[in-house]
């Protein structure tokens, strides 16, 4: 069975107003890490926060290892929700630490990266916003109202929104891409290398026609290379917000798999399945 999770239960519940405290260890091993371990004790003794929550190198800077420090959090008895940014990390390094924080209990991660793409995110948006038409819904793509790619402040957003004079907003980001790769081996069928047929079978690789018969024969032989490809996961997470209070109204979290794709089918294969959520989910 599996042990009780209650941030999970928190934050999918709609009745409760889920609050983290977010720590920031910085740099050292002592003082910092002490001083997140004892407010997650208090935290954990009153039960109104329902997660610890670690930050990752913010900014860039190092500090105390997130996980490790999130393995300690669960120790004191309130979940923790691990910072994971991939900016540092190769994927052995991202295998092993999901690895331990699993042997450790921990199984709230909060999954990071940026990708900045101007061509990507218009294409994007004009393919959401023509599907959403087709659906019945009027929509516009926010890059006519913030056309700078990267993070903007609340009072720019604000303003974006009321000039789009829209309702609702939708926001989709990608939390993780995850990369599987299959290979076959390689395999060659037809005559051997070797004699062929010769006096008394020939004496191999030498003089003769049992050598050279042989040695012909095994350039007829049919070669099948080593078949490698590659699939990729990408993982979104999908919002819709009111325009007005900022509430989030409905949210999926998808898996897109793809190989060697253009991003346009990636793209196109992306928006048909949040269309078809929203319209099974009751939302268009």
């Amino acid at each position: 069975m599996p042990e009780p999770n209650p941030f999970k239960d928190a934050l999918l519940d709609k009745d409760t107003f889920c609050v983290t405290w977010e720590q920031i260890p910085g740099r050292g091993a002592v003082k910092g890490r002490l001083e997140v371990l004892a407010n997650a004790a208090k935290a954990a003794s009153e039960g109104l926060i329902k997660a610890i929550s670690v930050t990752d190198n913010p900014s860039g800077n190092p500090a105390y290892d997130s996980a490790m420090l999130g393995a300690e959090v669960k120790k004191v008895g309130i979940e923790p929700l691990v910072h994971f940014a991939m900016r540092d990390k190769n994927r052995n390094q991202v295998e092993s630490l999901l690895y331990g924080l699993s042997g450790a209990g921990v199984r709230n991660l909060l999954v990071m990266s940026a990708v900045r793409d101007t061509s990507s995110r218009r294409l994007f948006e004009d393919r959401m916003v023509a599907a959403l038409t087709a659906a019945g819904v009027k929509a516009v793509p926010s890059y006519r109202f913030v056309p700078e790619d990267g993070p903007v402040g609340e009072d720019r957003l604000r303003r974006a929104v009321a000039e789009a004079g829209v309702s609702h907003a939708m926001v989709t980001r990608i939390s993780n891409v995850s990369t599987q790769v299959n290979v076959s081996p390689g395999m060659v069928m037809g005559p051997a290398w070797g004699p062929g047929w010769g006096p008394a079978w020939g004496p191999g690789w030498g003089g003769g026609w049992g050598g050279f018969h042989g040695y012909y024969n095994s350039m007829w032989a049919t070669t099948i290379p080593p078949q490698v490809t590659t699939t990729q996961q990408v993982h979104a997470d999908t919002r819709l917000f009111e325009a007005q209070n900022a509430a989030v109204l409905w949210s999926a979290a998808t898996t897109t798999s793809m190989g060697f794709d253009s991003v346009p089918q990636i793209i196109n294969q992306f928006v048909q399945l949040i269309i078809t959520t929203m319209t099974k989910d009751g939302v268009i």
